[in-house]
């Protein structure tokens, strides 16, 4: 089955090795964000947390250099969806059901860029969704 990357570029003080969604079945920041306790890491922005005890197989590749393994960080507004008492639902939903996240992904993921796509016209590829996005307005 075919992995696939999503990568976002951000500036170096808030580069974060984030979600990875791989099409065999597997969601693996869901698992690692789950198996672990975090704990505040130090960053210019002051705004990450890392995990306790990371086991070596859970290191990401290094964005630049994927030889290298970099700690995997989550952000603490990623955690309010771990500890609030009413929210974890969806993430447990979404780590035991992975098709389910990656389909909730994708059509959040179109949902936050479509209007940076052009008019649906130009959309192209088997993917393109039938209906109107009902987000989508004219201004």
């Amino acid at each position: 089955m075919e992995k696939v990357w999503v990568e976002i570029q951000l500036p170096v003080a808030l580069k974060v090795h984030g979600l990875r969604i791989l099409r065999n079945g597997t969601t693996v920041t869901l698992k690692i964000f789950f198996k672990y306790e975090y704990e505040l890491v130090k960053s210019p922005a002051e705004h990450f947390s890392g995990p306790i005890d990371l086991e070596e197989e859970n290191y990401a590749p290094d964005v630049e250099d994927p030889k290298m393994k970099v700690t995997t960080i989550m952000l603490t507004s990623d955690l309010g969806l771990k500890e609030g008492p009413d929210i974890e639902k969806n993430p447990m939903h979404f780590k035991d059901n992975p098709d389910e996240f990656a389909d909730a992904f994708a059509r959040a993921w179109f949902k936050l860029l479509h209007r940076d796509m052009g008019p649906k016209s130009r959309y192209l590829g088997p993917e393109v969704p039938e209906k109107e996005n009902l987000a989508r307005s004219s201004a």
